[in-house]
């Protein structure tokens, strides 16, 4: 025999989708922390902060931050410096994106029968014979 469970008692429709007034985490998100970006704003606000690492074994281990005058967010951007200079790329990448903003990638075709084909991406040109 083929029964189906009530769709009221799932509180899914036949098509597995939720119904009206049902949620997948019905508690809702943790009150404070919606988004990521409200959370990393709000530690990197601070002048201080524990973190607490448990490990699949069942260890801890305790960092702590703080800094004096400043807030963590300071800190943070002092160790990506701190970084560029010693010649790690990807944060040369991180703080450029940040101070100039991240560049523009654009692609232009122009396509002329008589005349070898162009390519222009980021304004380099690039020749492609065909």
């Amino acid at each position: 025999m083929n029964e189906t469970p009530n769709t009221q008692a799932t509180g899914r429709d036949e098509n597995g989708r939720f119904l009206p007034g049902f949620s997948v985490n019905p508690a809702g998100p943790v009150r404070g922390y919606s988004q990521w970006s409200t959370m990393l704003r709000k530690i990197g606000d601070a002048k201080r902060a524990k973190l607490i690492l448990i490990g699949a074994d069942g260890s801890r281990k305790e960092m702590y931050l703080q800094t004096e005058d400043e807030c963590l967010r300071y800190a943070a951007g002092f160790m990506q410096y701190s970084k560029a200079v010693t010649g790690d790329a990807r944060a040369v990448e991180w703080i450029a994106d940040r101070e100039d903003g991240k560049p523009k990638q654009t692609v232009e075709i122009e396509q002329d029968n008589s005349a070898p084909q162009k390519l222009i991406i980021g304004g380099r040109e690039i020749q492609i014979n065909v």
